[in-house]
């Protein structure tokens, strides 16, 4: 067990996408009563962050090439059977398992399918959001770092959005620590990753930050903005946003020797919008509803510690 009472509780961004022809063009009526609707239920989010604020960003984080999300951690172990004692080769101890066969150095690939109802009343896009991770066993368990996020949302563009490098490289700098369990990897468990917030009572159930000047708020990527800044393409601006992500992670499938982890998960995601700049719609967050069957990971192992780049270059063929 990892004692995180000193880690930080800070958490991602998505790409959206554009609305299709057959809802309607955006000169069309419909589209002009749908951006209405749109507009109604934006959040006021009344924002004194705007002071030159795209000029400043794309000063600092020229516009990057790969797109990604991230922050804060907490976990909670789930009992899980105990194993000790199993001769699970026919020939070595479960101990020898874990150190022979899980100890090492992986990369991680996570799918989490979703949903968005970008228009109230109009049937909802389906969103996939990938991340990668690099990954390493030490005595304290399977440390995560981060390396990015990909969010594909089915809407013709609208509301795409792209990290930026210093939002990319500041939500990486903090990993989380796994809790392993003998014989199987990963232990069952609940995480709680934020972004762009910290101090935290209980990361999984407090309510989100609604105002750029709480206390929780955290300009973690060091822009001089409340949060994480994403860069959104349609409409073009930025948003400065808190985030949570809960896993509820499943112990995996231990296959080809402990080479290759594929687990299931159930997960959330809540966002929350503290400030913009551009257009007022920038300030309005849609729910991301998970599908109903969960999520997926993945590790496998590799025969060196890879930097995130190098995930980067392989991906996906690696997995």
């Amino acid at each position: 067990m990892v004692d995180r009472s000193s880690l930080a509780h800070p958490k991602s961004p998505f790409s959206w996408g554009r609305c299709r022809a057959e809802r309607g063009g955006w000169g069309s009526p419909e589209m002009g009563l749908v951006l209405l609707v749109a507009a109604t239920f934006a959040l006021a989010t009344a924002c004194n962050w705007k002071a030159d604020g795209p000029a400043r960003i794309e000063h600092l984080y020229p516009t990057p090439g790969v797109d990604i999300v991230v922050h804060d951690i907490a976990a909670e172990i789930v009992p899980t059977p105990d194993l000790s004692g199993s001769d699970l080769d026919g020939s070595s101890s479960v101990a020898d398992i874990q150190l022979n066969n899980f100890w090492g150095n992986y990369v991680v690939e996570m799918k989490l399918p979703a949903t968005m109802e970008l228009f109230p009343g109009y049937p909802p896009y389906a969103l996939l959001l990938t991340n990668l991770f690099v990954a390493s066993w030490s005595d304290d368990g399977l440390d995560w770092i981060y390396c990015t996020q990909n969010a594909a949302l089915d809407a013709d563009g609208l509301g795409a959005t792209e990290m930026l490098p210093g939002t990319d490289n500041a939500l990486g700098k903090i990993p989380f620590v796994l809790d392993t369990q003998e014989g199987i990897g990963i232990a069952k468990q609940s995480v709680a990753w934020t972004w762009g917030i910290k101090d935290m009572d209980d990361p999984f159930n407090d309510p989100l930050p609604t105002e750029p000047d709480d206390l929780m708020v955290w300009d973690q990527d060091e822009d001089s903005n409340p949060g994480v800044t994403i860069k959104v393409l349609q409409p073009s601006g930025f948003r400065y946003m808190v985030r949570r992500s809960v896993w509820n992670l499943e112990t995996p499938e231990v296959m080809a020797a402990g080479q290759r982890l594929e687990g299931s998960l159930d997960f959330s995601v809540d966002e929350g919008a503290i400030g913009y700049d551009g257009p007022k719609t920038l300030g309005t967050i849609v729910p991301i509803v998970p599908d109903p069957g969960g999520g997926t990971y993945t590790m496998v192992r590799t025969d060196k510690y890879y930097s995130c780049e190098q995930l980067l270059a392989e991906y996906p063929d690696i997995f």
